[in-house]
């Protein structure tokens, strides 16, 4: 194996490693419309992807204050903490987060890491 992967063929496979991974991953954009949700979002919250990706985090966060925590996030950067979501089938899901601003082709987007925890 090279020593050095070709950056296009790691960010290719982190995606594709992240994507399936049994974890929590979301991204959104700065008017909190998901773009990209991993497998283990799908089946942690048990909406199809198609469903999840016509969602905004206000949507899926139980918290009344989403608005002002997302707003928050992105004049800092990044967050920290925890959140209930709302699965499909009414249950809400403890998870601990963390939230962070990236970029692609100089557009901002959001990515955030769940945990479920039990409480």
């Amino acid at each position: 194996m090279p020593e050095e992967i070709e950056p296009i063929i790691q960010a290719t496979l982190i995606g594709d490693a992240v994507a399936s991974a049994p974890y929590v991953v979301l991204v959104a954009d700065e008017n909190m419309h998901y773009l990209a949700v991993s497998d283990g979002a799908c089946e942690l919250l048990g909406y199809s992807r198609a469903d999840l990706l016509r969602k905004t985090v206000a949507q899926i966060v139980e918290e009344s204050d989403a608005d002002l925590r997302y707003r928050r996030m992105i004049g800092e950067g990044s967050q920290r903490g925890r959140i209930g979501l709302r699965a499909s089938d009414g249950r809400v899901i403890k998870a601990i987060y963390e939230a962070h601003e990236t970029r692609v082709s100089k557009l901002p987007y959001y990515v955030s890491v769940l945990i479920p925890i039990d409480e």
